[in-house]
């Protein structure tokens, strides 16, 4: 035998109510007369005597553009000429060798 089984224990249920109560709604009552507010429309009292006065619309004057601004340079050609940077070939230049650095690890003795 592996092992004994403890025998279960079931408490006993002290709820006792008819099975019609138990799955019964609680019946609503309706509100009285006294208790509900009777829906109403407010009247209105904004209300125009004469006629309504505004004032007359006027149309955007068209504005004139501005004569455009003008500032004063500072190039002088007629007190002498231009003068541009010379295009020319340009020389070939040699490029240096890449250094390899020499290995100083080498065997010393006989290997046999």
């Amino acid at each position: 035998m592996k092992g004994v089984r403890a025998t279960k224990i079931i408490p006993q249920d002290n709820l006792k109510i008819s099975e019609d109560q138990f799955y019964q709604k609680p019946k609503q009552e309706t509100p009285l007369k006294g208790d509900r507010y009777d829906a109403s429309k407010p009247k209105d009292n904004l209300t125009s005597d004469g006629p309504f006065y505004q004032k007359p619309k006027e149309d955007a004057p068209v504005g004139e553009r501005r004569t455009p601004i003008r500032h004063p340079d500072n190039l002088k050609p007629e007190e002498g000429e231009f003068t541009q940077r010379a295009v020319g070939k340009i020389p070939h230049i040699d490029r240096r060798q890449p250094m390899r650095p020499e290995s100083n690890l080498f065997p010393e003795g006989l290997i046999t």
